[in-house]
């Protein structure tokens, strides 16, 4: 497959929507990086689906999971990102 053919398959062939990526902190004190979705799965809709969801997994997680921030489905952050990041410290 030529370089132009792979880039395309891969711009046209991404799915639509955005994901939740944070940290879950593991017991030596480090974090392992983790999303919502994982790979495969349906993508939130829309970008504020999945700030509430990230809210709502921060409040129920008493912080085991940390640093949430929304997505899109290239895996950039969304605009809304430096102002909406959920710490959960």
């Amino acid at each position: 497959m030529k370089l132009a053919e792979a880039k395309s398959k891969i711009k046209n062939g991404l799915k639509k929507g955005f994901i939740i990526e944070f940290a879950r902190v593991i017991s030596s004190g480090g974090s392992v990086s983790e999303r919502i979705p994982d790979l495969g799965e349906n993508l939130f809709k829309t970008e504020d689906e999945a700030w509430d969801f990230a809210q709502k997994l921060a409040d129920e997680s008493t912080g085991e999971y940390v640093d949430f921030v929304v997505v899109d489905a290239r895996f950039k952050a969304v605009p809304s990102a430096k102002r909406r990041k959920i710490q959960n410290y």
